[in-house]
């Protein structure tokens, strides 16, 4: 789900350049490509949220810079092939904030910090020097040639 509306989207960079880079194949249009533009806001929360591993999503806090984050890098994909070097650097500018997220360096509020889940699937198992001791039943005879 978007962090910016459409509405949002048009208030920050303004009808004429929202109908001409939703757009790009009809120079002549005179409305906003709606289905585009929702398109480039999904794909931008999308890459926002790529980078948030650590937190469950969706966030139960709102993040405030979300919003312009996702406005930047809609603007950007719109751009396409063409993309202006003030555009262009708003989107890096946003990435090494969300790569900071990633590696810890930023940490969202705690709130936001997601609960770490138990996995069933691993660390179970328990080899043992000599005799074979497994509590996962369901690897239990296997030894693929492998002598512990």
């Amino acid at each position: 789900m978007p962090y910016a509306t459409q509405s949002e989207f048009v208030e920050a960079f303004e009808m004429r350049e929202t109908v001409a880079l939703t757009n790009l194949e009809d120079p002549t249009a005179i409305a906003i490509n709606t289905v585009r533009l929702n398109r480039a806001l999904i794909d931008g929360a999308s890459e926002i949220d790529s980078y948030l591993w650590r937190y469950q999503l969706p966030l139960s806090t709102a993040i405030d810079w979300f919003k312009p984050c996702n406005l930047d890098i809609a603007i950007y994909r719109l751009y396409q092939h063409q993309v202006p070097d003030d555009v262009r650097n708003r989107y890096l500018d946003w990435i090494k904030k969300l790569e900071m997220v990633t590696t810890g360096k930023l940490r969202l509020p705690a709130t936001a910090i997601a609960e770490p889940t138990a996995n069933t699937s691993f660390g179970k198992s328990l080899v043992s020097k000599g005799d074979r001791i497994y509590t996962n039943t369901s690897l239990q005879g296997f030894t693929n040639g492998i002598d512990f």
